[in-house]
């Protein structure tokens, strides 16, 4: 898509520009696909797995990227849109690995990547194992939406100097994120980690390119003003953490009626998030040690996660990070308090640190 595909003016609500990215994205893989000259029929059907998977997702990383670019006295959006879909290409990417990586079977209550590509080749009665073509697959799709992020980012219509503030966030978002996932399944491989390392895993696999990095990114395409920055990064990490500790009790409390997940999942991953961590450090030593034994079990029934959740929840462990959260919140209020920032901008970050962090999915 060329840069001059958003001349019109389109307003600041998140609704409207959410929207605007959720088109552009569509636009963008029609283009490109087209530019490819594909003419086979099953490339065409994998292309088509991208875009499908585009098409969903709430879209609060290219929201946060309008509230940077507010933060910053930015005013039409419309330049902004390509970075946007920049994010939600990336998050496409991510979520596409994670998926893989955690062989999770579902992702927003659909079949994930690797397994509609493993469905594909079993009903279409490829040669070889229809496990590994489908985690092939998705691994060659993930990097390609990574690449395509960085050409969306680089479409942003603004002016050298803009970008070149930004530039360099998406670059460091970018080894973030593949860094903090390689974190995440190191520390399921030691079979081990203590709260400071849980949290590092939720500051560098989501927090900041969920929230800081996305918010960082639109503030620094509108303005030089180190203040608002600040503020945006301060309120960014905080928020971003506490974020990922929402995510990490929904993996284990959540209703997959609503989450799109099975329960449990985070159980039977062995993922040592927060939340189990305070577990194992806070429960009575044979509840520990029952919960130690069921991480990363792929056989453990509902009524094992039911018990488990109770290990969890008695022992006080839920209520810990529940307490983290609200913390980090108030810290991230309180540097937004202190930045230059407008105050309709404020606001709408408020309402957006009570929706990321009191969510049911």
């Amino acid at each position: 898509m060329g840069r001059g595909s958003y001349h019109r003016s389109v307003t600041t609500s998140g609704e409207t520009f959410r929207a605007e990215v959720a088109q552009h994205l569509q636009q963008f893989v029609a283009e490109h696909v087209a530019k490819l000259e594909v003419t086979d029929a099953d490339v065409s059907d994998w292309f088509a797995t991208l875009a499908d998977f585009v098409s969903g997702g709430k879209r609060t990383r290219a929201e946060l990227v309008l509230l940077g670019w507010r933060a910053g006295a930015g005013q039409d959006p419309a330049p902004i849109v390509s970075t946007g879909a920049a994010m939600e290409m990336l998050q496409a990417c991510a979520l596409i690995h994670d998926d893989l990586i955690d062989r999770s079977d579902v992702r927003r209550g659909h079949p994930s990547v690797h397994r509609r590509m493993a469905s594909a080749h079993t009903n279409r009665r490829w040669l070889g194992d229809p496990e590994l073509f489908g985690g092939a697959a998705a691994v060659l799709l993930g990097d390609l939406a990574l690449c395509w992020s960085d050409e969306l980012f680089s479409s942003t219509r603004l002016t050298e100097a803009a970008l070149g503030r930004a530039r360099p966030v998406f670059e460091v978002m970018k080894s973030e994120l593949v860094a903090g996932q390689y974190l995440d399944i190191l520390v399921q491989a030691r079979g081990e980690a203590d709260l400071d390392t849980a949290l590092q895993v939720a500051e560098y696999k989501s927090g900041h390119y969920s929230v800081r990095r996305p918010l960082e990114i639109g503030a620094r395409l509108a303005t030089s003003d180190e203040a608002v920055i600040l503020g945006c990064e301060r309120y960014g990490d905080e928020v971003g953490v506490a974020f990922q500790l929402r995510d990490d009790i929904l993996g284990v409390f959540g209703d997959p009626a609503v989450t799109g997940k099975p329960a449990g999942d985070d159980l039977r991953e062995g993922k040592r998030t927060a939340l189990v961590v305070q577990a194992l450090e806070l429960a009575a030593p044979r509840d520990a040690a029952r919960l130690e034994q069921a991480l990363g079990s792929d056989a453990l029934s509902p009524d094992r996660i039911k018990e488990l959740r109770h290990v969890i929840q008695d022992c006080g462990a839920l209520d810990a990070v529940e307490a983290m959260i609200d913390d980090r919140v108030g810290v991230a209020l309180d540097a937004l308090a202190q930045a230059p920032i407008p105050e309709d901008v404020t606001r709408d970050l408020v309402a957006m640190a009570t929706r990321l962090t009191s969510r049911a999915t």
